[in-house]
């Protein structure tokens, strides 16, 4: 019985389904409340399940009267010319989809969001990432704990700043507020139009990376800690989501109000 119940489940019965068409199967035709008492459930739950049944080609339903309909399960033979049936059926609808393929893919190219993404190990990957950020003169958007290797600060300093201190488009961040960062940004005036600064006391001690949004694109970066490297994710329609997030936490009372920035003495 157990393989039966397998099989009528993978024809598309569900449990009580397969009770009722087995009850069927065995006593012959038979009105809801016959049904309903052997496998004991409501009558209104039987002539639910058993109008399923022949929608979905395993009853057949007789109407007696305008108040009484009896049901009869198709017999064992008749489930072969079933499957026949979806077999043609399915085929039809494979050939549909082959021709419609190509369509469907051409809708799929232009209206879904699509993705490249690539990854970066290491000191090395993670200089490489920041590199792009001065490949462009275009502005750049950060979220950032500025918790940064020496190595990276170093770099940052010495290669990142001075590049982007070069060009017209400036950037905006928003950063933990702690010594190190407050030191980054006094000696960085030529690269940032705005900067703003959350208490480190905050939802902030858990920021422990860095994001920069530019264009279409997204750096993730971990700069510090046990894994040092990043993602780089080109996809406009995360970069815009991600650009407006930068804005309203802008507009926050949790970030203080902008502060023009004053070279170090």
């Amino acid at each position: 019985m157990y393989k039966i119940n397998e099989f009528l489940l993978e024809l598309g019965m569900n449990g009580k389904e397969i009770q009722s068409y087995l009850s069927l199967l065995e006593l012959g035709e038979q009105p809801a409340s016959i049904i309903a008492k052997k496998i004991k459930i409501p009558r209104s739950s039987a002539l639910f399940l058993l109008n399923s049944l022949v929608e979905k080609g395993f009853a057949i339903k007789k109407c007696k009267s305008a108040n009484l309909s009896h049901f009869s399960a198709i017999q064992p033979h008749e489930i072969k010319h079933l499957l026949d049936h979806r077999k043609q059926k399915l085929d039809q609808q494979m050939k549909k989809f082959e021709t419609l393929s190509p369509e469907l893919a051409n809708i799929a190219k232009n209206f879904l969001p699509q993705s490249k993404i690539g990854y970066f190990d290491g000191i090395e990957g993670t200089l490489k990432m920041i590199d792009l950020l001065f490949e462009k003169d275009t502005p750049l958007y950060f979220i950032s704990a500025h918790d940064l290797h020496p190595e990276i600060r170093k770099y940052i300093r010495e290669v990142y700043a001075p590049a982007r201190s070069k060009m017209t488009s400036k950037c905006q961040m928003i950063v933990v507020k702690k010594p190190e960062s407050e030191d980054y940004v006094s000696i960085t005036p030529d690269v940032y139009e705005w900067v703003g600064f959350i208490e480190p006391k905050s939802e902030a001690e858990n920021l422990k990376s860095t994001f920069v949004i530019f264009e279409n694109k997204i750096e993730l970066l971990s700069l510090n800690g046990d894994f040092i490297g990043g993602i780089l994710i080109e996809n406009d329609y995360l970069a815009k989501t991600l650009l407006a997030i930068f804005n309203i936490l802008k507009n926050s009372h949790a970030v203080k109000p902008p502060r023009k920035n004053k070279k170090s003495l």
